[in-house]
């Protein structure tokens, strides 16, 4: 603001943007705050979002002539694989959770129109999931036969109560966006500007970035050592059944047992599964490629370590990596496992 007093021009272009952001933003946080409180706790119950998803998915399906049985079993058909991880026991539990949260910050005025209160939570709760399809695909089968059927649901009566206290809040915050979106133009410009001639870090939003770092253990604490790589071996190592996260399907077990590893081997013999470098990772970045010094696509980067929990505040270079799949894994998954060697005729494979 210094540069920008310092010339009539100057203040006329930018004087007022960020003032504007501040004034935008002002007159939209209670806004802001009560639609945040409603669509990030009793939306994310996970019924609700099913009760939206089929209505949409019945949406799509009712063409001009169509008739109406067909269109919702095909919109469920499509809709049925949100339940291949679907928890009811743990979703009944959030719904309370979510619920007494949700009640215990609103205010009176955006309080949606559904009779619970502090005083009935765990019962209205356990009622909503006795009572809707959005359990399981069998019920919602069984029982959304019509759109009546749905507008009769109660989950998606509850999605409906939500709903009502979103339309009503969203003009102001669009308005409010609107006018950030118009006083940031001129602050962006007035920054180029300010800083002609200068690098500048680009908005990391909607835009291709590209960073660098090596390939790199790490020591968490004393005497604990992880290893810049791990191999398949760890896959078999891990394997349980019993968690979905950690299920070796059996035609990859039988490969790994019988090290039918072909060419994607390094020098020791071992297939590298995963390794470490020290970039930063965050939500939205999995699946980017990571390339060595001379472009070659070594690997994709898809999770962090546990102690980069904290990354998007603080990064700590000793103790924060980002975990990549190695492409040889890739590969060896692509051919041996999924039967598609043939699309490495079309690649440079680079030895």
């Amino acid at each position: 603001m210094k540069w920008v007093n310092a010339k009539k021009k100057r203040q006329e272009a930018y004087g007022s943007a960020i003032q504007t952001i501040a004034d935008a933003v002002e007159s939209s946080a209670e806004e802001d705050k009560a639609y945040t409180l409603l669509t990030e706790s009793i939306y994310r119950i996970e019924i609700v979002g099913f009760a939206n998803n089929l209505a949409s998915a019945i949406t799509r399906a009712m063409t001009p002539g169509r008739d109406e049985a067909e269109a919702i079993d095909e919109a469920i058909t499509n809709f049925s694989r949100v339940f291949k991880d679907y928890n009811e026991a743990l979703d009944r539990r959030e719904g309370v959770a979510l619920f007494n949260h949700y009640l215990d910050n609103v205010k009176p005025l955006d309080k949606v129109d559904l009779p619970v209160d502090k005083s009935n939570v765990e019962a209205f709760v356990q009622d909503l999931f006795d009572n809707t399809a959005f359990t399981s695909e069998e019920k919602v089968r069984e029982k959304i036969k019509s759109l009546d059927d749905l507008r009769n649901d109660p989950a998606f009566n509850i999605y409906r109560a939500i709903s009502a206290v979103a339309l009503r809040l969203i003009p102001s915050l669009d308005a409010s966006s609107g006018a950030i979106a118009e006083a940031n133009q001129a602050f962006t410009k007035g920054l180029m500007e300010w800083k002609a001639g200068e690098p500048s870090y680009p908005d990391a939003n909607s835009t291709m970035r590209l960073t660098y770092g090596t390939v790199k253990s790490y020591s968490p604490k004393d005497g604990v050592l992880y290893k810049h790589y791990t191999t398949v071996k760890g896959v078999l190592e891990k394997e349980d059944p019993d968690n979905y996260e950690f299920r070796v399907p059996a035609r990859l077990k039988e490969i790994l047992v019988n090290k039918d590893y072909g060419q994607y081997t390094n020098e020791l013999g071992e297939v590298p599964a995963c390794f470490l470098i020290n970039c930063d990772i965050t939500g939205g970045n999995s699946g980017s490629p990571v390339m060595d010094a001379d472009g070659n696509l070594i690997g994709l980067a898809f999770d962090g370590n546990w102690e980069s929990m904290s990354s998007d505040v603080m990064f700590e270079p000793d103790l924060q990596r980002c975990i990549c799949v190695d492409i040889r894994y890739v590969f060896l998954l692509m051919d041996k496992f999924g039967g598609a060697g043939y699309l490495l005729n079309e690649m440079n494979i680079i030895r």
